[in-house]
């Protein structure tokens, strides 16, 4: 039998690290009731979770951008001077993903506040040319996983299967390229292996914790230029962060034989192999410095035996 034991400290602080690229973005026009854009309304996005908040002025043509938010719950405000502030109702923002937020400013007092709705997403994408899916984190955390790889989820995706010719961990191809082709990024860092004679058991250099992963895009075609680094897709996987708010979990894992089947063929005089395999974890995250500074730590042991 045997006991591993991982404990993993990952602390995230608000402010941008550019040049990563599991940021997402929100973007939009901020107009008045007549339809004409409004030029140097001051434009606020607000992280629900984290009340983290990035402010910016729409330019000439009213338009607003903020390319460098992490993925979450946001609220996007817009005021000038002689209108009506107006709000948008919660937006999520997954992972490398763009989102358009148009907003439209009343005649009225500053002080008075209007509530936009979120518009239903566009059956035609206009925003960016990127095209792939996003594994949420209800899936990551349900769906079950041998060996807990969250490399096998990536085939949820369209145009996605397992290499024959290579059987190792995260060997996928999407849309008929090789599996070297393909590009894993973990929190916008670079998590390929680059071993020329690639005799490694991974693709990926770094496997993290299913339960310390958030959620990830499989980026299959149309990628932006920032992705320029392969032929093939790209699989961005970011990490759980803190919030304002302390949230912890216990679980447990387990395989055992005694819920397993007969095999086709009898085995060792019909019994069957004695497998049993535990997994144990906890995780916990809150702030440091509070709506500034979060930490995430995830804790897991492990007991295995087989025969």
């Amino acid at each position: 039998m045997g006991m591993r034991v991982l404990v993993c400290l990952c602390a995230f602080a608000a402010a941008p690290l550019y040049g990563q690229f599991e940021y997402g973005e929100i973007l939009g026009t901020v107009r008045d009731t007549s339809g004409a854009v409004v030029a140097g309304a001051k434009v606020t996005a607000r992280g629900i979770d984290t009340n983290v908040q990035r402010s910016s002025l729409t330019n000439e043509q009213g338009n607003y951008s903020f390319p460098d938010l992490l993925r979450g719950n946001y609220e996007v405000s817009a005021g000038v001077t002689g209108f009506r502030a107006a709000k948008s109702e919660p937006l999520e923002l997954r992972v490398g993903a763009r989102l358009r937020m148009d907003l439209t400013l009343e005649p009225g007092e500053l002080n008075e506040q209007v509530t936009v709705e979120a518009e239903a997403t566009p059956l035609l994408e206009t925003d960016t040319s990127t095209r792939g899916q996003v594994i949420q984190s209800q899936q990551i955390r349900e769906l079950p996983l041998n060996k807990r790889d969250y490399t096998q989820l990536v085939l949820l995706a369209p145009g996605t299967t397992y290499n024959p010719d290579q059987r190792l961990g995260g060997a996928i191809s999407i849309n008929g390229n090789r599996t070297l082709q393909n590009d894993y990024l973990l929190d916008g860092v670079d998590n390929n292996s680059h071993a020329t004679s690639f005799r490694g058991d991974r693709v990926d250099v770094i496997l993290p914790s299913v339960d310390a992963v958030e959620e990830f895009r499989v980026q299959s075609n149309g990628y932006s230029a920032e992705y320029g680094h392969s032929a093939g897709a790209v699989v961005n996987v970011t990490i759980k962060s803190g919030t304002d708010q302390f949230h912890g979990a216990g679980w447990e894992f387990f395989r055992n034989d005694d819920m397993d089947a007969h095999g086709w063929t009898p085995t060792l005089g019909g019994a069957k192999p004695k497998v049993r395999f535990n997994l144990f974890g906890s995780n916990v995250g809150g702030p440091i410095l509070k709506d500034k500074t979060f930490f995430f730590m995830i804790m897991r042991a492990t007991a295995s035996a087989m025969a």
